[in-house]
């Protein structure tokens, strides 16, 4: 099902930033917003969810104008979780996820037996009991932003928006985070848009990316983003780029050695990262050649000199005494 979508939309504050936007948003699927830093991720957040006119276009959820919609109206299609978002430190959580249900009140309405049983199920589902009768200001970044993604998820709206929900997380939070949201998507059937830095976990966990690029917006899946679209290369520059053989961003500078590796398992991800730290670069063909065999290290030098290495740090330094 179709609960968002946007026609020739061009967003931005006093000119435009992005323009020609069109893409729609289905149930279950999550979406990751990435690109440089003043791209327009945020700006096009606040547009989504009537936070900010757009310059041009329109925004519809479930197929009618944002426009239409009052802001209760609007709190019951979208729910919102933005970065650092301001919470009372001495309000329990408890209270914040009762908050979830206060667009469907009004001011002399209180929670029922309904409300109650939503708000139990995301606590179940989110796996937050223990924190229920703390106070915010008890809670640490990841435990307050679990929180945040129940109260917007106890609003019961088909589409939730995030900015940056990782951001200021340690790395095991960015994943646990991460894993929630698609978690959501399949079991919950949500519609969750999050705007985010962390490349390597979009890719891994999106159902499709929006990048956005040079002023324009590609919506396309993960794969065609990175391949067709060259998502490395947007953001190398001349100190970082892409490193293949690691799978990560490294320092853009040339080895002073070049060596083959030969060897698979565990011990080979940390032998390349000890090549590439040690500025020797790994090639398909060289004189010189690293073979892993289990935790054996070896070093090959023209094919008739065999050095037997106890670690890393020998075998970088042994490589790196090598002449010619």
């Amino acid at each position: 099902m179709r609960v968002a979508n946007v026609e020739n939309l061009s967003i931005g504050y006093n000119q435009v930033i992005v323009n020609d936007i069109n893409f729609s948003i289905r149930t279950g699927e999550l979406v990751s917003i990435v690109g440089k830093n003043g791209a327009g991720k945020s700006t096009l957040i606040k547009t989504l969810t009537g936070a900010i006119p757009p310059i041009s276009g329109t925004v519809f959820l479930h197929d009618e104008p944002i426009q239409k919609f009052n802001p209760q109206e609007l709190a019951q299609k979208v729910s919102v979780v933005f970065t650092n978002q301001e919470v009372n430190p001495m309000i329990t959580v408890q209270e914040v996820l009762a908050l979830g249900r206060s667009p469907y009140k009004n001011i002399f309405m209180t929670i029922n037996s309904s409300d109650r049983e939503k708000i139990s199920h995301t606590i179940n589902l989110l796996q937050i009991a223990p924190l229920v009768s703390k106070r915010m200001g008890e809670l640490s970044d990841g435990q307050k932003q679990r929180v945040m993604i129940a109260r917007a998820l106890i609003q019961d709206t088909d589409l939730i928006i995030l900015d940056e929900p990782t951001a200021h997380l340690d790395l095991s939070g960015k994943f646990s985070i991460f894993h929630l949201l698609k978690r959501l998507c399949m079991i919950a059937k949500k519609a969750i848009v999050v705007s985010t830095h962390e490349i390597d976990l979009a890719l891994q966990h999106s159902d499709k990316m929006f990048f956005i690029k040079d002023n324009e917006l590609i919506d396309a899946t993960p794969e065609e983003i990175g391949f067709n679209y060259h998502l490395f290369e947007h953001f190398a520059t001349s100190d970082i780029k892409f490193d293949y053989n690691l799978g990560k961003f490294v320092t853009n500078r040339k080895g002073i050695r070049q060596v083959k590796l030969v060897g698979s398992g565990e011990l080979k991800y940390w032998v390349k990262h000890a090549l590439v730290r040690n500025a020797i670069d790994i090639v398909d063909e060289s004189h010189i050649e690293v073979h892993i065999d289990g935790d054996v290290l070896s070093v090959h030098v023209n094919k008739n000199h065999v050095e037997y290495v106890e670690d890393l740090t020998t075998m970088a330094n042994y490589i790196l005494s090598i002449k010619g």
